[in-house]
């Protein structure tokens, strides 16, 4: 079976290495869930420590999804805190994630 997930406990730095090296090998289609205490801009942040574009990195982390521990989070709600789009039920993305992912052949 393919992966289709990955939940990544790493500093932004890393993250960064692993999106840019997922987009080199032309991984696609891959959902990952990362801490909640990154910043909205971890993909765009020090560009100059990989060899990704800056849009190669926004493609890269389209679908990656921040977790909110009720620690973190104390007005839980049921949406998922996506890269792209703040304010997705977890429907709406489940809906949008498996258009894409048929659309793209995966």
């Amino acid at each position: 079976r393919r992966v289709r997930g990955v939940m990544c406990i790493a500093y932004d730095a890393y993250l960064r290495q692993v999106t840019c090296q997922m987009v080199r090998n032309g991984v696609r289609g891959m959902i990952v869930a990362h801490l909640g205490w990154l910043l909205p801009s971890w993909p765009t942040d020090d560009l100059g420590s990989h060899t990704c574009t800056l849009a190669q990195m926004l493609r890269g982390a389209n679908y990656f999804m921040s977790s909110a521990p009720t620690a973190w989070n104390p007005n839980s709600t049921s949406t998922v805190p996506c890269q792209t789009n703040l304010k997705h039920t977890v429907n709406e993305f489940s809906m949008e994630y498996d258009g894409l992912r048929l659309a793209a052949g995966l």
